[in-house]
């Protein structure tokens, strides 16, 4: 008897991949909605789960299943330079299930261990990466989550499918993590101290205040706050222009105003003699997320100045000697 087509292609060894129908995280979805590190003040932060969910042939399973996630240093206190790192925690059996990640992480250029004991460049530490595993899915739990969990995170599985060849497949997730911004006034100058600073002359019509600041490395990015002295006493938001850069973490903010004497009082910069000074303040705002209560000046620049008051003294003193020489004459 003839068999049909069906039947053929029945008796033939199925060769179809698994595959990864899903690939999540739990927490840190986006830039602008970060998971909350460590290192966050607004309290203990909670874990983050990644997991990929697979789809098997018949009589087919994993043999192993790995996670691994490449970063760039995002912290810029260790002099240390652009370093990036690799880290790689790899599973062959389910009972590895809860199991914390032995493997170590290392630096690509010189391949130090990244306990934080041992390597403070980049404080990662692989023992906060616990396995997370079952017969459809491959996943891990970070614990204690901080700044260089951000990025890319890979899932790599392969099978033993009994029908045809071993199979891998791989499948990332992006994820981010919240990381304190740091800021800088950018102008005037910093690097020519000769000429870092603002002066003003009211009487002679010198009056424009104009400064730039950068906030780098912050997520979820800043909100800028320019202030005079001290942060409570701000500078109205309709004076500053702000952008955030491709990178996504990098924020720029101008800021422009015409100073008067009505604006020193409502800023509440108090003149001795016709002479002033105050500082101009940068401050990058992620209240949801941080609080700079201990880093109040993150970035000043000095303002000096003489109030038009300076030139209508000069000029009744000028008078007055006038007045007398006339008089003795």
């Amino acid at each position: 008897m003839l068999l049909t087509k069906a039947s053929l292609l029945s008796l033939l060894p199925s060769t179809l991949a698994f595959s990864i129908t899903s690939i999540t995280t739990s927490l840190g979805v986006t830039e602008e909605s970060p998971a909350t590190s460590a290192d966050s003040e607004n309290g203990r932060a909670q874990p983050i789960e990644l997991r990929c969910d697979l789809e098997f042939n018949t009589g087919e399973q994993w043999t192993w299943c790995a996670w691994t996630h490449e970063f760039e240093k995002l912290w810029v206190d260790t002099g240390a330079g652009n370093v990036e790192g690799f880290v790689m925690c790899s599973a062959s059996h389910q009972a590895d299930h809860q199991q914390v990640c032995e493997d170590k992480g290392n630096l690509k250029e010189n391949q130090w261990d990244t306990s934080p004991d041992n390597n403070p460049y980049t404080k990662y530490d692989t023992s906060r990466l616990v396995h997370s595993l079952g017969e459809d899915y491959c996943g891990l739990t970070i614990m204690e989550p901080h700044a260089n969990d951000t990025g890319v995170w890979k899932c790599h599985v392969q099978d033993n499918n009994p029908n045809g060849e071993t199979t891998k497949m791989r499948s990332e997730v992006e994820v981010f993590v919240d990381n304190k911004s740091v800021v800088a006034i950018t102008h005037p100058d910093p690097t020519d101290k000769a000429k870092y600073s603002i002066e003003v002359d009211l009487a002679a019509g010198t009056t424009k205040i104009e400064a730039e600041c950068e906030a780098k490395f912050g997520l979820p990015p800043p909100s800028i706050r320019w202030y005079i002295d001290e942060p409570s006493n701000v500078i109205d938001q309709q004076y500053q222009s702000d952008s955030t850069k491709n990178d996504g973490t990098t924020v720029e903010s101008t800021i422009q105003f015409t100073l008067d004497t009505a604006m020193l009082s409502r800023l509440r910069v108090k003149e001795v003699n016709s002479y002033f000074s105050f500082s101009l303040g940068c401050l990058p705002d992620q209240s949801n997320y941080f609080q700079h209560q201990d880093d109040w000046n993150p970035a000043q620049v000095m303002v000096y100045g003489t109030s038009s008051s300076q030139g209508l003294v000069a000029t009744s003193l000028l008078l007055l000697v006038s007045a007398t020489v006339l008089a003795i004459l």
